[in-house]
């Protein structure tokens, strides 16, 4: 459960920065005022941090590993959006990014949870240090890689691939899902 935490942790820092960095270039690149621009960002960040305790509630009902795979599902279907926006139009981009901070949401507080419960105290503070130093390296290389992935393809391209990664990660969580239950299962029928 903790290499899926770091996974789902990272691949959806990945999405997200590299998705949210070029966004805006992609509507500016379509006569997109400043402030609309300003606005899709502002809701981008609202749905990355204003769900947080709604998001932990939910984890500690149903799971990390659901919640995770519920945040990179909702990724994907909010780069698909956004994939399919072309750079003048706005109510495309606002929801997709709209959704991608929410996906983010759900695989990083999920995700913190699911690796803080795999350790013992002693050693969280560090796994979770850990965590976020592999967090903030693959959204380094996600910004630095979109402005060049864009620069080759397109934004369309970029936002496709990101619903790839997205996808990729709810298909690896639902095996750790599945492989966990046969586990749990095998554990009851031996005792």
């Amino acid at each position: 459960m903790a290499r899926l935490a770091v996974i789902g942790m990272m691949l959806s820092q990945g999405v997200m920065v590299g998705t949210m960095t070029v966004a805006p270039l992609h509507m500016r690149d379509g006569g997109q005022a400043t402030t609309v621009i300003g606005l899709t960002i502002s809701l981008h960040i609202v749905g990355m941090y204003a769900l947080s305790p709604l998001i932990g509630r939910i984890t500690d009902r149903i799971g990390g590993p659901l919640v995770v795979g519920a945040g990179a599902i909702i990724s994907a279907i909010g780069a698909e959006i956004a994939s399919h926006t072309d750079a003048e139009h706005a109510t495309g981009h606002i929801v997709g990014l709209l959704l991608i901070g929410v996906g983010w949401c759900c695989s990083v507080v999920a995700g913190a949870a699911l690796l803080t419960s795999a350790f013992a105290p002693q050693d969280r503070v560090a796994s979770q240090a850990t965590a976020d130093v592999m967090m903030t390296a693959m959204g380094a290389l996600a910004g630095i890689s979109s402005g060049l992935a864009v620069e080759q393809r397109s934004f369309h391209d970029l936002a496709h691939w990101a619903t790839l990664v997205s996808i990729g990660l709810a298909v690896v969580v639902a095996i750790a899902v599945v492989q966990a239950s046969r586990v749990s299962e095998t554990e009851i029928t031996t005792d």
